[in-house]
């Protein structure tokens, strides 16, 4: 509690970041009819895109120069970068018989700093009736690493110092003193910890600081590449004229390689010591300790920039379905437009390298088994209202992945830096759900919209700092509204 207003405002204060990003693209397409085949006409399209994108976000004083008071600089740099992308593409589709239809695609990418790769896609359709038909689809991808995965400037934070594999438990300290018979760290963790000049029964019975860490974009990813399998059904219901039901079934088969992804610093600690024998997991290359005595050598920085990781693997189905209606009341004619997303994950799975474990990350924090979005759009005259629902599905930490704060009764900064006594573990959340509500009123070459965005104030869930991407506990992962409740009005108009 400060003595006054002023005092306040002096030590507080909000830090400034300013973001231009500008993308140009020009691109160039030719379509047509080829020739006719007993089915039909064979049609195809060839094209070109060449696009330029950067960026420039600049921070004010005190983020980049580090001049805020804290224990670990909160320092940020500027990001700067550019980069190119030309793409050739030529598509054809071929009616092979009044209910089989084939598509078949190829395209060729260059990056500016990735180079090239050559892609394909085929794609098959079979409708036995007008209102069922059954699809699949099989290709490969490719992606360069976007602005952000490049350039993104390192950004500093902090764990919590018990996160550290080789920092003593406080269930192993009896009276001050190390005891060995209640450690229940493995034998592999205490070898690794001794071969990189820590002593793991001294380590943090003195004092436990906290752990810098940095995170942003890394200039030794490579991109990615894919190969993906689909297939599933579309079904229109052909019963009555009085409304439009279309339902439709996806499964997925996606396979990527070197995929690019953010690091969890608490991830890296973790893997690094209990992975494999001699640090030799590849996590160990972004840890760096202080190089002091060994009862004393606390971890100096974590590098949790963007990586590739070796395989990902994801198995699943898509849902949609798509209802639609119109009816009368009084003279005024409405539309009703109602839809539903689902995403079910049957399998998400992440292998770092060749040697590593395989991780199923379905019903991690940013990774839900179910997730879906509904929407209702409600038309009549120049008036339309929506209404989106948003829901993402519970989470929790794989059991053999939680770090238990064992040190939650000396160490535990929450209570050393004055804060809640009531301070516990956290790996897991309930499921979320967002609603907006909007209007629009639209003219002929202009249109207003008002609305609401996260009507309950519903708040991204909490929690332990390491068990998840999150920042002061909150869950940032993009499925989560970061802002709460808020309004917004837009106006366009058309030229």
């Amino acid at each position: 509690t400060f003595a006054t207003q002023e005092e306040s405002d002096f030590l507080f204060g909000n830090v400034i970041n300013t973001t231009e990003i500008k993308q140009q693209h020009y691109s160039a397409l030719i379509t047509g009819e080829l020739f006719d085949m007993s089915a039909g006409p064979v049609g195809a399209a060839f094209g070109i895109e060449y696009r330029e994108n950067s960026i420039d976000s600049a921070n004010d004083i005190v983020r980049a120069q580090g001049l805020s008071a804290s224990e670990s600089v909160d320092l940020e740099g500027d990001t700067v970068g550019s980069t190119w992308i030309a793409d050739a593409y030529g598509e054809i589709e071929l009616p092979l018989h009044d209910m089989v239809l084939l598509n078949l695609s190829g395209r060729y990418t260059e990056e500016k700093n990735f180079g090239d790769e050559a892609t394909w896609s085929a794609k098959v359709q079979f409708s036995p009736t007008d209102y069922f038909r059954v699809r699949a689809t099989a290709g490969t991808t490719f992606r360069a690493p976007n602005l952000r995965e490049q350039f993104l400037a390192g950004q500093a934070g902090v764990l919590a110092g018990n996160l550290d594999p080789c920092v003593v438990p406080s269930n192993a300290v009896i009276g001050g003193v190390y005891d060995p018979t209640a450690d229940e760290r493995s034998a592999r963790v205490l070898a690794n910890c001794i071969q990189d000049g820590v002593d793991p029964t001294a380590l943090g019975l003195q004092a436990n600081v906290l752990i810098p860490t940095n995170t942003g974009g890394s200039d030794d990813i490579k991109a990615e590449t894919s190969d993906s399998f689909t297939a599933g059904f579309v079904f229109s219901q052909p019963w009555t004229d009085s409304f439009d039901l279309d339902i439709g079934v996806t499964y997925f088969d996606i396979e990527v390689n070197d995929t690019v992804e953010e690091l969890d610093s608490a991830t890296v600690l973790t893997r690094c010591y209990n992975d494999e024998d001699n640090l030799a997991s590849p996590f160990c290359n972004r840890i760096t300790r202080r190089g002091v005595n060994p009862e004393n050598n606390t971890v100096g920085r974590v590098d949790a920039s963007f990586v590739n990781l070796g395989l990902v693997t994801s198995t699943g189905y898509d849902i949609n379905v798509r209802y639609q209606n119109d009816f009368e009341i009084g003279n005024n004619l409405w539309d009703i437009q109602a839809t539903l997303t689902a995403t079910n994950y049957d399998e998400l799975l992440e292998q770092i390298d060749d040697q590593a474990p395989v991780d199923n990350r379905v019903g991690e924090a940013g990774f839900p088994e179910w997730s879906w979005i509904a929407r209702i759009n409600l038309n009549t005259g120049n008036w339309g209202v929506v209404w989106r629902s948003r829901f993402v599905g519970e989470f929790a930490l794989d059991e053999g992945d939680v770090i238990q704060s064992t040190n939650l009764s000396r160490r535990d900064p929450c209570r050393t830096l004055g804060g809640p006594t009531d301070c516990f573990d956290k790996n897991a959340g309930g499921s979320t759900l967002y609603h907006d509500l909007s209007a629009t009123y639209q003219m002929d070459d202009w249109a207003v919209s008002l609305g609401i965005k996260n009507l309950a104030d519903e708040h991204p869930p909490l929690i332990k700092q390491g068990s998840g991407p999150s920042r002061f506990n909150y869950v940032v992962q993009s499925t989560y509204d970061l802002y709460g409740r808020r309004a917004f009005l837009n106006l366009q108009k058309s030229f």
